[in-house]
């Protein structure tokens, strides 16, 4: 008689369930990012901000934004102007939308400066030591010591009317614009350079650094290779919070008269402008004081999920 065999093995799975593929690191900080919801909002609204400067900028002209009616100053905001109008007739739609390209570029190109300047003081300071770390951080010090406003107040009035009115792709720049932007520039790099140095100081005793020293490697291919990769996270974070810290910046000293001059608009020199009109058209400083607002607080939204989103210690 022959016994039929039974298998007691369990059934092979048909299509077997493929390994997940680990995400890369710049895949988890997107991730992290765009589950930051703040961040998220913060993007959206400071897209639609750059979206209105310049695609309003194809819609209105510079000679709009600077063409003036005194037949109809002081509107209120209609059909025709829908932000109303100003003290000498001009359109203040058009003046908001010109003034945000001004604040933008400012901001821009002052943390670009800022970012320049800090990073390259901490890195040199961090890396080699020494008395090249003591005069450095003395004058980094020193600079910290000075009030950054008052400094900025007194470089204005010194520097005002001192560079001529310039034109660039068929804009037209007053020389203040050149004037604010390299003195918010050489007056906010102190903090990012204390931090990237620290993290320097860190990073020159690491394995990959001293290995890359015993291959003979230059102290110059060590840093851009190794050290400026590794220290780009603070760097980072610190240009999106910088941007939004000059744009409040200039607003500051051209309210208070001392910043961008005529011609060219900034949201600043507009709520400058309104002072003398607060009560009765309000209209005046709503508009460029709320851009400034929302630029403000959505490049801080941006700026805190960057740090987030960044930060090793961050979980999926």
């Amino acid at each position: 008689m022959t016994t039929q065999a039974h298998d007691n093995s369990a059934p092979v799975q048909i299509g077997a369930v493929a390994a997940e593929v680990p995400l890369s690191n710049r895949q988890r900080t997107l991730n992290r990012f765009l589950r930051h919801r703040m961040a998220v909002f913060g993007s959206t609204i400071l897209l639609c901000i750059v979206l209105f400067v310049t695609i309003g900028g194809v819609i209105y002209s510079e000679r709009d934004a600077n063409f003036n009616d005194v037949s109809r100053r002081l509107q209120p905001p209609s059909a025709e102007h829908p932000f109303g109008t100003d003290t000498i007739g001009r359109d203040i739609l058009a003046r908001t939308i010109y003034g945000g390209q001004i604040s933008l570029l400012i901001g821009v190109t002052a943390v670009f400066m800022s970012i320049t300047v800090g990073t390259t003081f901490g890195i040199v300071a961090g890396y080699y030591g020494g008395i090249i770390d003591a005069l450095l951080m003395r004058f980094t010090e020193a600079m910290l010591s000075i009030p950054t406003l008052l400094l900025l107040l007194v470089m204005a009035k010194y520097f005002a009317g001192r560079i001529p009115t310039q034109e660039l792709f068929g804009r037209t720049f007053s020389g203040s614009v050149i004037v604010i932007i390299g003195i918010i520039g050489l007056t906010s790099w102190m903090g990012l350079s204390r931090l990237i140095r620290a993290n320097v100081l860190s990073l020159r005793e690491s394995e990959f650094v001293t290995a890359a020293r015993a291959i003979g490697a230059s102290d110059f291919h060590i840093i851009l290779r190794h050290v400026l990769p590794n220290t780009i996270a603070p760097v980072i974070v610190a240009t999106t919070l910088g941007v939004a810290a000059a744009i409040l910046s200039e607003a500051y000293i051209s309210f208070l008269g001392l910043g961008v001059q005529p011609p060219t608009a900034t949201w600043g020199n507009m709520l400058e402008g309104s002072r003398s009109h607060i009560d009765n058209a309000p209209w005046l400083w709503f508009f460029p004081g709320m851009l400034i607002v929302l630029t403000v607080m959505s490049i801080n939204f941006v700026g805190d999920g960057v740090r987030d989103a960044l930060d090793p210690r961050s979980r999926e």
